[in-house]
């Protein structure tokens, strides 16, 4: 997983893309205090291209402290400069200060259910041939 990990994000052919929060400790050294993983999507709704935020974390002790507001924004920016007209992404419904978060952002809460197939239903799914 890990390599795989590392050729998503900095391989040859990567297609997922980082933004890193990172702060100075009481001993000046940098530590990255957040992170936001984002990939490019497409709305077959309206036709238009978007960014798709899959992962977005700040450190408990930096919360509130614009780290999040920063790495939205970066994703944001990315997401505009690769012809990107929406950015979205989803959270848990019981993740309340997360979901808080994102409302004082401007983001509308639309209420969606997520499908994944996996385990033993995607390799069956995924070696039929046809």
């Amino acid at each position: 997983p890990a390599r795989t990990f590392r050729a998503a994000l900095f391989g040859n052919n990567a297609f997922v893309f980082r933004a890193v929060a990172d702060a100075e400790d009481e001993d000046r050294k940098i530590q990255v205090i957040g992170y936001a993983i984002s990939h490019d999507s497409f709305s077959t709704d309206d036709g238009q291209r978007g960014m798709y935020l899959a992962d977005l974390f700040v450190e408990e002790a930096w919360r509130r402290e614009g780290a999040g507001r920063a790495l939205i924004e970066a994703v944001s920016k990315r997401a505009r400069q690769r012809g990107a007209t929406h950015l979205w992404w989803t959270s848990l419904s019981q993740n309340y200060q997360a979901r808080r978060f994102y409302k004082r952002l401007g983001a509308t809460d639309h209420p969606v259910h997520a499908h994944a197939i996996d385990g033993p239903a995607f390799d069956r799914f995924s070696s039929k041939r046809r």
